[in-house]
């Protein structure tokens, strides 16, 4: 995926076809170059409980709220600071000053989890920030990626369908959410395997998703309050020894689909 081309993306797709899994993959990757990663999820971060301590994860509604805030206005402070340097992308911009500035990812896992709210004051400030955010951040580094169960006109506006125009589609068994997504019904006729995916750019794309290893990435727990022994100490140093030469390596992968292994043809 070309941040650069595509600044926002809808993840789409039944359940169990496989969306937390792609999107951990795309966490993954934001954090490998070191962008700045915050996270959306209504239940509350189970699904990426290996990413803890490591992305801020929002699951309150004041919080999101907040979050909607801080980068709408982040994005028209970047905009006025590239209208004064005369640039018209973030990569541009950071050519031309001592303070480069990082991209900023915000990974939404439930879309309609987070637009159902009752409240109309706060439902209405959230679709403005959605919209206001798929129109103007496009040049300033800030991307939306927002996973999605079922596309239809009562979780997304028009306006924000219109400003996200890539999609990545996991299987629908009826015909119908798939054309709403992709304009096709090639998400309906996938083949029934875990993480298979039609990516909708300038055309179509049939992918399979990397496998994610939630080792990659640990939980930060709290540490036991114990009085190390002798032997204790001695198991730790093993254990050490054998994570040092079974680590697994980190691929740094480009944010592209191109390095997707794609399925063979018939």
């Amino acid at each position: 995926m070309d941040l650069e081309q595509y600044p926002h993306a809808f993840v789409a797709g039944e359940t169990g076809s496989g969306k937390s899994v792609i999107l951990k993959c795309m966490i993954h990757q934001a954090l490998e170059k070191n962008y700045d990663v915050s996270l959306v999820d209504f239940k509350r971060g189970v699904s990426f409980a290996s990413f803890k301590g490591v992305v801020n994860i929002h699951y309150e509604y004041k919080d999101t709220l907040q979050l909607f805030k801080k980068l709408v206005e982040e994005t028209k402070k970047r905009l006025d600071l590239f209208r004064n340097k005369g640039v018209e992308s973030l990569k541009n911009y950071n050519l031309c000053t001592p303070n480069p500035l990082s991209r900023k990812v915000v990974f939404v896992d439930e879309l309609a989890e987070l637009l159902k709210i009752r409240d109309k004051e706060i439902s209405n400030i959230l679709y403005d920030s959605i919209e206001t955010l798929t129109r103007l951040s496009r040049a300033v580094g800030i991307h939306l990626i927002m996973g999605i169960q079922r596309p239809d006109s009562t979780v997304i506006s028009g306006q924000i369908k219109s400003n996200v125009a890539y999609r990545v589609c996991g299987k629908f068994v009826d015909k119908e959410p798939s054309r709403i997504m992709l304009g096709s019904d090639k998400a309906s006729l996938l083949p029934n395997i875990k993480g298979r995916f039609i990516i909708k750019d300038n055309e179509f794309h049939e992918v399979q998703a990397f496998y994610y290893d939630n080792s990659l990435y640990k939980p930060c727990r709290e540490p036991a309050v114990t009085i190390p022994t002798k032997d204790v100490e001695e198991e730790k140093e093993a254990s050490r020894a054998l994570q040092a030469s079974n680590k697994t390596s980190i691929i740094d992968f480009e944010f592209n689909f191109d390095n997707v292994l794609k399925p063979k043809e018939d």
